[in-house]
């Protein structure tokens, strides 16, 4: 028993004698004379130059984005996002933030917009009655 408390106190101790080289004081290290030259692994290789006239660019710093304010007086913002078009169709996507919104899929206040989605909606006067959605085959989709 005795052994075991005196143990960890033999061992600390003996780290604190003999750990001579791990000093943090006394001379610093020497300072390198000269330039020290980094040697590449491998021989340059040739610089391709990209010369595209025909890409729409905007300049350092600019995001193409809209401001606008609502009549209950919360900021929006949309940000459209640059998607790559389909065949015959390119998709039309952009971040909202509206002040005034909860927590969305890009964070607080945060949304993404444009996507479609066909989703279940409630009946009216206009379908014949006033029926809320029920995840049934007789609930209406918008």
């Amino acid at each position: 028993m005795l052994f075991r408390a005196v143990l960890p106190f033999v061992l600390f101790l003996a780290c604190v004698v003999f750990s001579g080289g791990c000093m943090c004081a006394g001379e610093a290290a020497p300072i390198p004379r000269g330039v020290i030259v980094c040697k590449p692994q491998h021989a340059k290789l040739p610089t391709a130059l990209v010369v595209a006239s025909d890409i729409d660019t905007a300049s350092a710093g600019a995001i193409p984005m809209s401001f606008s304010a609502t009549s209950m007086g919360e900021a929006s913002l949309v940000m459209p996002l640059r998607t790559v078009p389909g065949r015959g169709v390119e998709p039309s996507i952009s971040l909202t933030y509206s002040s005034g919104g909860g927590n969305g899929v890009a964070g607080m206040g945060f949304a993404i917009s444009g996507g479609s989605a066909i989703t279940r909606c409630p009946s009216n006067l206009t379908d014949g009655e006033i029926r809320e959605v029920r995840y049934d085959k007789f609930d209406k989709l918008c």
